[in-house]
């Protein structure tokens, strides 16, 4: 009893101190996609820091180490941002309004994985997983469309 005891102490003391030294990404301060060579090499930065996270917290604290949507949110935001700056006034007005529309579309798909998810009873975090999957394939779609307008404006 007096080792199993100890072991459990030892373990719980070794997992909180994985969490308490690991350092969660502060998203503002992320390497941008424009800092890299290829999106493959943008997309294995953000695998290898989730794969970190994820052998070093443990339970419910492993959902903050999906980072990828909210990385390709901030590159959306900066794409939206500086597309606005090159256009037009009332091209900005459609930017907007299709900025919103397809915003709307992802809340319906976010509510009907949802759906899907609950129905097929996913653990927690197997769920958090495929939801941070899906929004960070469409906020990075999204992203990489803005980012070619960005660039097309450029080139005129």
């Amino acid at each position: 009893m007096q080792k199993y005891l100890f072991s459990t102490i030892l373990f719980i003391a070794f997992s909180s101190n994985a969490s308490a030294d690991f350092e969660f990404a502060n998203i503002k301060k992320f390497p941008r996609f424009e800092h890299f060579q290829t999106m493959d090499q943008f997309e294995n930065y953000i695998t290898e820091y989730e794969n970190r996270c994820m052998n070093a917290v443990k339970g419910k604290e492993q959902a903050q180490c999906f980072i990828r949507a909210k990385v390709w949110k901030k590159e959306l935001m900066t794409y939206f941002k500086k597309l606005g700056h090159q256009l037009k006034y009332k091209e900005q007005v459609a930017l907007r309004e299709s900025q919103q529309a397809w915003q709307q579309s992802r809340e319906q798909a976010i509510t009907f994985n949802h759906m899907l998810a609950q129905k097929h009873a996913y653990p927690y975090l197997t769920e958090m997983q495929k939801q941070a999957e899906i929004d960070a394939n469409m906020f990075r779609t999204r992203a990489l469309i803005l980012k070619d307008w960005c660039e097309q404006k450029k080139l005129k």
